[in-house]
């Protein structure tokens, strides 16, 4: 008998540009996607207890954001008493990471995106200025503001990634909430803080 031979497949999923935009597109997503979570005590101001609390999901928050203000997400209630407690878990947030610096590998990425801006600008305006044609004129500005979208996207899951690798070696950022503009992350394998600006 003849073995039986496997037949090629009657429809492949297209491989062009749209495709492949759409699979980078996924994959930025998922890089900046955030496991929202808290483990750390906290001191309840109403029975005085101080433990971790238990985490009940979390709530978008419409906050303005400046300075060192914080913002926790989560849903956090007391395991003695079952007070709310989101508002001690916001004084722990800033006890944490207030002097915690941003990551040194986020300020070379932002660098790197702000550098790619200003050259494409000077350079762009200086050619501009020796062949002076409205095309080109608008070839330089058309070109960056089509492209400044998928650059953000690329550069914000590149900045997001960095919390997909810890030195212990099993990462687990959790993400507590923000300190103004700043995104504060905590690995629950090792403990190791990590601040992130976007």
């Amino acid at each position: 008998m003849h073995e039986p031979t496997s037949e090629p497949p009657l429809f492949r999923p297209p491989q062009g540009p749209t495709s492949r935009f759409r699979a980078w597109h996924e994959r930025c997503t998922q890089q900046t996607l955030l496991d929202h979570g808290w483990d750390v005590p906290v001191t309840c101001a109403t029975c005085g207890d101080r433990n971790v609390p238990e985490f009940k999901g979390w709530t978008p928050s419409q906050a303005i954001r400046v300075g060192k203000s914080p913002t926790v997400y989560a849903d956090l209630a007391c395991t003695q008493c079952g007070a709310n407690v989101k508002k001690e878990a916001g004084v722990e947030l800033v006890s944490l990471f207030e002097n915690q610096p941003i990551d040194p590998r986020n300020k070379r990425i932002l660098s790197l995106f702000l550098g790619g801006i200003l050259f494409w600008l000077v350079t762009g305006m200086g050619l501009f200025g020796i062949m002076r044609t409205p095309l080109f004129g608008f070839f330089v500005v058309s070109l960056p503001m089509m492209a400044l979208v998928p650059v953000m996207m690329g550069m914000n899951a590149k900045i997001q990634g960095l919390r997909r690798t810890c030195p212990c070696g099993t990462p687990a950022y959790k993400f507590m909430g923000m300190l103004g503009r700043s995104y504060c992350f905590r690995c629950s394998t090792c403990g190791r803080l990590m601040r992130l600006k976007d």
